[in-house]
């Protein structure tokens, strides 16, 4: 059933792949394909290219590759990442004990001769498996359609079993019912069936369960409908997806089917979640569905097409040419690129499923038994003291910033003092030197969020003044930027600790020099040079800033021109006035005053939750 639309005339992958080249394709048929589609202007160095590897190594990107025959057909494996075998059908462990059964598996012959989870299988064929190691696996493999005889101990008890071999195939997503009440979506890649599997397992199950628990953790990514579909599964009838070409058009996917459930849905993230795992990620934050828990995600928010013989075929016989074609963007109008999707909940990956499971409803529990934790945007969350883990108790508290309203036993508390009536430890993540700030409750945010941070002694130094380097590092941080670039200007050194900070906002745009290749990387921060660096950057996270900046009309601009702004700099302090920034009302700016670590900090601040990025936000 065709579930989404969109105006692209080539497949669109969100995963990256890294097979070596070996081309067949020429220089200047790429070149043409790179001119017409590639997201960003070619830069000088592609057109001294004298091979594609040549070629695609001065894009300086990641995503954009050749692939040989062999290697295409290994990259369209990896996006399905659907694993097809031969055996009886179950997931196992091996132990001293024996062959530890940790799940059966739909449709395979295990299943059938009436294996368990959890049982342990001791003898193959009468030949033992006490203890059991790699050498045993041989022993359950073989032909399919043939049988294999186990003995099996279960809960002290030795039993028999035949089981046939059969063709089983592991699905790229698997949804279950776990803990009695939660609906599991173990989702490893998006597939082309993925949305379909998405869209089974959440009907098949929505009666049984009341939340949602989406494990993204290690999903780098795959192909666009498929993440348009499982949003659509979640949140009904909707635009989840923007792209937008280096031209400004603006494409979108489109879902039209109804919710299948209307449970609150909670998204376990990790660093190595991607691509169209980001954007699903993010529409749930966007629509309103869930919140998500874990580590900030990869921040790769580029789509690309893929140029094989069915598109082109005087180009292409099996290679192909994968190009980064777009930027993409969330329901909000959200890009992550870069950036990631920072989660509701920020915590350690040891602690991200006993937290998410916890989130994932109370019920049952007394009300002085329940904490409830209320966010800025984000709807109330609750969690039940008398089972929750210690230390996930202990991860929960720490990723709370100062915005969090924590209700218990009747009253209202900070995280600090939850911990201290239930004698535990707690990690603060806040910044020792802010209890006099005005700007404490906002650095501490970012601080939660590990977008700023302290220095070894956890002091901010929020009076402290801040140069153009310094600002570069800051924003690294808070972007998550690569540091890769090569030198871009005369006047910064090689072996200079910023060198790799400013070459990288460089490169991103939010910061320039002075055209003669010089950046200044000592000189002071002013207010009007904040106001155009995060001007920019609102502009680049967000469709919509970007839409009002060009929308604004001249009275914005000649406010800011009476307040004293430079020509070059009044467009961009209009935009953080008229988005109604605290931190930047123009009439109560002094361009040409030094800016402060806490005055950058919190008008840092204010654009990622003007334009949704914070959890805490507040949208625009």
């Amino acid at each position: 059933m065709k579930r989404c639309m969109g105006a692209l005339c080539a497949a669109l992958i969100f995963l990256t792949s890294l097979i070596p080249a070996a081309s067949a394709l020429t220089v200047e048929q790429a070149l043409g394909l790179l001119e017409a589609n590639y997201v960003e202007e070619l830069p000088p160095g592609a057109y001294e290219a004298e091979d594609l590897e040549s070629l695609i190594r001065a894009l300086g990107d990641p995503y954009t590759e050749y692939m040989t025959r062999e290697g295409y057909a290994a990259f369209l494996d990896s996006v399905e990442n659907t694993v097809e075998l031969v055996g009886i059908g179950v997931s196992i462990r091996f132990t001293p004990d024996g062959i530890y059964v940790e799940s059966v598996l739909k449709g395979g012959g295990a299943l059938d001769a009436g294996l368990r989870p959890g049982d342990v299988i001791i003898a193959v064929e009468g030949v033992s498996c006490v203890p059991a190691d790699q050498s045993h696996r041989a022993l359950i493999a073989g032909e399919e359609g043939t049988f294999v005889e186990l003995t099996v101990r279960r809960d002290g008890e030795t039993l028999s079993f035949t089981a046939e071999r059969r063709k089983v195939v592991i699905p790229n997503t698997e949804v279950s019912v776990v803990d009695g009440h939660i609906g599991l979506v173990d989702c490893d890649s998006f597939g082309s069936a993925t949305g379909e599997l998405f869209a089974r397992g959440v009907e098949e199950n929505r009666d049984a369960v009341d939340s949602w628990l989406v494990d993204l953790r290690g999903n780098v990514g795959g192909v666009t409908t498929s993440a348009v579909e499982a949003v659509g599964v979640f949140g009904g009838p909707g635009i989840p997806l923007y792209l937008q070409a280096r031209s400004g058009m603006l494409y979108y996917y489109q879902y039209v089917l109804p919710a299948a459930t209307d449970h609150p849905v909670v998204v376990m993230t990790d660093g190595w979640t991607a691509s169209a795992a980001e954007a699903f990620a993010a529409d749930i934050r966007d629509l309103g569905l869930g919140i998500t828990v874990g580590r900030r995600t990869y921040g790769k928010g580029v789509a690309q097409t893929v140029y094989d013989e069915n598109n082109y075929p005087l180009y292409f016989d099996g290679d192909a040419l994968k190009l980064t074609a777009y930027r993409f963007y969330s329901t909000g109008g959200i890009t992550n690129d870069r950036i990631g999707v920072i989660p509701t909940l920020l915590v350690e990956e040891n602690q991200t499923e006993a937290v998410a499971k916890a989130l994932c409803g109370a019920s049952g529990a007394e009300e002085g038994d329940l904490l409830r934790i209320r966010l800025p945007e984000t709807a109330e969350l609750a969690v039940d003291l008398r089972t929750m883990e210690p230390n996930a108790l202990a991860a929960l508290l720490a990723a709370l910033p100062p915005q969090a309203e924590l209700e218990v036993w009747g009253g209202v508390f900070t995280p600090a003092e939850v911990a201290n009536w239930l004698g535990m430890a707690y990690w603060d993540r806040w910044c020792s030197d802010l209890r006099d700030s005005p700007f404490a409750d906002r650095i501490n945010a970012l601080a939660t969020y590990g977008i700023v941070s302290g220095d070894e002694e956890g002091r901010f130094r929020p009076d402290d003044r801040l140069t153009r380097g310094e600002v570069c590092a800051m924003l690294c941080q808070a972007l998550n930027l690569p540091l890769k670039d090569e030198n871009r200007f005369s006047d910064v050194a090689e072996d200079d600790p910023y060198a790799p900070y400013i070459n990288a906002v460089a490169r991103m745009g939010l910061m320039k020099g002075d055209g003669q290749g010089r950046f200044a990387p000592d000189e002071w921060v002013t207010q009007e040079q904040c106001c155009v660096i995060l001007s920019r950057l609102a502009r680049y996270l967000s469709l919509r800033v970007d839409g009002i900046a060009r929308e604004m009309t001249g009275q914005w601009l000649e406010l800011a021109e009476r307040q004293g702004f430079a020509s070059w700099a009044c467009g961009d302090a209009a935009l953080m006035s008229r988005l109604g920034f605290e931190c930047f009302a123009t009439d109560e700016l002094e361009p040409q005053t030094r800016i402060t670590r806490g005055e950058f900090a919190a008008g840092l601040y204010e654009v990622l939750a003007c334009t949704g990025i914070l959890p805490v936000g507040r949208g625009y």
